[in-house]
């Protein structure tokens, strides 16, 4: 048994395998929800078609039981109100945001592709200390920008 993130429950599988998961789903009558990409402890990230626009984004959404979460919500909107503002090349693009039909806000960003820093590890195990540097500076510089806004980054990966 794992403790799904998506729905506070524990079953088997996770969160690919939850009930709760929106795959399939339409957000906001515009935004097809076609794969899971990943899934925190307050949001869910999916592979998502936009059909107007006829392209591929990410749509990062909060779990349904925080839906009455105001202040949760509004710290999450916030979050894509500053991304977006920052510009910075360390961050998604952030194109949208709003709330879904049942409730929970949702931010529409780019959708990238590439591996994140536990992917590389396992696949080409521990990494020189310039690498971990360089990649640390890059993090810190991202951070520094967002700490001159007066934003602090509450679930850093």
């Amino acid at each position: 048994m794992a403790g799904c993130q998506m729905c506070g429950t524990d079953h088997e599988g996770g969160a690919g395998k939850c009930s709760k998961s929106r795959v399939g789903q339409v957000i906001a009558n515009k935004y097809e929800l076609v794969s899971l990409i990943g899934c925190g402890g307050i949001a869910a990230v999916y592979e998502a078609h936009h059909k107007l626009l006829r392209r591929d984004v990410a749509l990062k959404i909060l779990h349904p039981r925080f839906a009455k979460d105001r202040e949760l919500a509004t710290r999450f909107v916030r979050e894509a109100r500053e991304t977006a503002a920052l510009g910075h090349p360390a961050f998604v693009a952030v194109h949208d945001a709003g709330i879904s039909e049942d409730g929970c806000a949702f931010i529409e960003m780019a959708r990238l592709e590439g591996r994140d820093l536990w992917t590389i590890r396992e696949a080409e195990g521990v990494m020189t200390p310039a690498r971990a540097v360089r990649i640390a500076i890059e993090v810190l510089g991202a951070l520094e920008a967002l700490h001159k806004r007066g934003v602090v980054h509450r679930d850093l990966k």
